[in-house]
């Protein structure tokens, strides 16, 4: 539906889809139907995982807010793709309820100005939740195929996919908890929590951008605009610098010629730095630009509305971020996007 109107969710097919197979009773399958059912779950999760990002029914909130976590947690192995959902289903859900955890966050703090015991009960309450998520996405480990013999193109592919969701899970839960980071490593606060921001939250973006280079745009190309956009949403300069103008307005200026996939280099960097603009600047820009580039290439291949939508969303939000530089009051992307009504499925 989206992809005739990009704010079109299919909320209803989804939560017909889901009472349906909750009213199925395992007891009374025999093997290749558990299979099946098993199959749709999975790809029940990975349409709901789409939906903690932009819906705002309740229902919804409570069920994915109502996911556990893994019982266990440990090497966790991405060589067998679901057919649909392709990452890991584990992964999947622990990114969904990040989402709406924040999501939640942010909704309490827009709707009221002030402050009160119950507000901020509930955002303690907001944190104790985010932690335990915390946790289990740190406690997972990604791992590669034992045999190098076995390694191909896709699994390896699948395996950055995988770990750029659990990385892209944690970097939304710092953005909008920055108390997580705050209490693994007290020495990064301080007044505006600028520093938390370019030690810890900037370096993660920049790490999920660099595994998305990784990934072909012709490879896994439904679940890479998501991805895109949650690298994107920490993509901050952590100073002033000089914009471009025109559709380059997010980058520094002289930036559009430049690959952003290529290195730092002292010749071809050295106006940038003579301009007294950092290296954590440029490489800010560089990441910009490759994931609109991407989000480009993703354009040309996917149902075109929602990527747009995508690309319309980050524009708005690094044009926020780049009002604020050197302020303490920090714009959050979700803020943005409501305020904006830039939503659609990004998957």
């Amino acid at each position: 539906m989206c992809w005739m109107e990009a704010r079109q969710l299919g909320l209803t097919y989804v939560r017909q889809a889901r009472a349906v197979l909750k009213s199925l009773d395992r007891n009374n399958l025999n093997d290749e139907e558990l299979e099946l059912l098993n199959f749709f779950n999975g790809c029940l999760i990975y349409e709901e995982m789409l939906r903690s990002v932009v819906s705002d029914d309740a229902t919804d909130f409570t069920n994915m807010l109502s996911w556990p976590e893994p019982d266990s947690v440990g090497p966790l192995l991405p060589a067998s793709p679901h057919a649909w959902t392709g990452v890991s289903q584990t992964v999947l859900r622990l990114f969904g309820k990040s989402i709406a955890l924040c999501r939640k966050s942010r909704s309490r703090w827009r709707q009221n100005d002030g402050t009160s015991y119950r507000i901020l009960q509930g955002a303690m309450k907001d944190i104790e939740e985010a932690t335990i998520v915390e946790e289990a996405l740190l406690a997972i480990d990604i791992q590669d195929q034992n045999d190098p013999g076995q390694v191909t193109d896709e699994s390896r592919e699948l395996h950055d996919a995988t770990e750029a969701y659990r990385l892209s899970s944690l970097l939304q839960l710092y953005e909008t908890f920055p108390d997580l980071i705050a209490r693994r490593i007290p020495d990064l606060t301080d007044a505006d929590g600028s520093t938390i921001w370019e030690s810890w939250v900037a370096p993660l973006a920049l790490h999920v951008t660099s595994i998305l280079e990784r990934i072909p745009s012709g490879r896994l190309r439904c679940i890479q605009p998501l991805l895109c956009l949650c690298a994107g949403t920490g993509l901050r300069f952590d100073t002033k610098v000089p914009l471009g103008s025109g559709a380059y307005n997010y980058v520094l200026n002289g930036e559009p010629g430049l690959s952003p996939s290529s290195p730092l280099n002292p010749d071809m960097d050295f106006p940038f730095l003579e301009a007294g603009i950092s290296e954590a600047s440029i490489k800010t820009s560089r990441a910009r630009q490759f994931i609109m580039q991407r989000l480009d290439q993703l354009e040309l291949t996917l149902p075109p509305k929602p990527i747009g939508v995508a690309k319309q969303l980050l524009r708005a939000v690094w044009s926020a971020y780049d009002t604020e530089i050197d302020s303490t009051r920090r714009t959050h992307w979700l803020d943005v996007m409501s305020y904006t009504g830039l939503h659609s499925l990004f998957g």
